[in-house]
């Protein structure tokens, strides 16, 4: 299952390698992607909680644009709590928030088609379904937009993504707006997806990574030489206290939370993803049964 265009994400690109100005010296501590994600992987296993907030502006084809302004929250690894609000224009606006403990996960939409809706996934079936997509091994997010970013919240999964559609190379670290950087850029590559993967019609990408705590804290993404998706981290905090008691979904008095597999969005979604894993020869849970939805 492919992602759709970024208006939730970690990363942040920049104008390409523009207003770089000075070099840092030890230029040779990361001279490719790999040793980059590498870097990020080894300081996320250091950090216990992440606490950070976004913004992400941005042209849908067409001409059509978007902003989201997001805040994200990890804790261990294993809580997750993000929120987003997004508009489309001057008419349109949605709000999504997304909770994810080892019990499970908790879902809240709103926008002016379905107005707001609570959603449930149980830790069981949240189970399954990331082991399916460990299975698919094509980077596509298990349960929500974001939550596979628990693993990587600096940014380590959002470039291994990346390079796997761009043919990125890393240049620094340098300092660009005083601060120390790692520029990482690079073209489209040969044969890959410009419709279907979370990247939209981008043709090229310019990433910022951050030298001090190693955050990835902007991307952007170009077609045809013009920007289409500019992200930025607007602040970052590590190591700052959280209890996993916090990480939990406001649910009004009177309202309804419905189970997942009793969404036919998500539904289909789910039956999707098993069904492409089971081809690969994933079984759920021991049990090839994928359409009762664990019921």
């Amino acid at each position: 299952m492919k992602r759709a265009l970024p208006t939730f994400a970690l990363a942040i690109l920049a104008s390409a390698t523009s207003g770089l100005s000075q070099a840092v010296a030890d230029e040779t501590e990361v001279k490719t992607v790999h040793d980059l994600v590498a870097k990020i992987q080894a300081r996320e296993g250091a950090v216990k909680s992440v606490r950070l907030a976004m913004t992400t502006t941005g042209e849908f084809p067409g001409g059509a644009t978007f902003r989201t302004e997001g805040t994200l929250r990890v804790l261990d690894a294993t809580h997750f709590h993000s929120k987003l609000e997004a508009s489309f224009g001057d008419e349109m606006t949605s709000e999504s928030e997304t909770v994810k403990t080892p019990d499970g996960v908790w879902m809240r939409e709103r926008d002016p088609a379905q107005g707001e809706v609570f959603v449930r996934m149980d830790k069981d079936l949240m189970a399954d379904l990331e082991s399916a997509s460990r299975a698919l091994g094509d980077g596509s997010p298990a349960i929500a937009p974001g939550v596979d970013q628990a693993a990587g919240p600096l940014g380590s999964k959002m470039l291994e993504d990346l390079d796997a559609q761009f043919a990125l190379k890393v240049e620094g670290p340098r300092v660009v707006d005083g601060q120390e950087v790692w520029t990482v850029d690079g073209d489209r590559r040969a044969g890959g997806d410009t419709v279907d993967d979370e990247f939209g019609p981008a043709e090229r990408v310019a990433v910022l990574v951050r030298r001090s705590d190693c955050a990835l804290i902007r991307m952007t993404t170009f077609s045809s030489g013009k920007p289409l998706v500019d992200v930025k981290v607007t602040s970052i905090e590590l190591d700052v206290p959280m209890e996993p008691a916090s990480f939990e979904l406001a649910v009004p008095k009177r309202a309804r939370v419905v189970d997942v597999m009793d969404h036919p969005p998500a539904r289909a979604q789910i039956e999707r993803i098993f069904a492409e894993a089971k081809a690969k020869g994933w079984k759920r849970g021991g049990d090839e049964k994928v359409d009762d939805g664990g019921k």
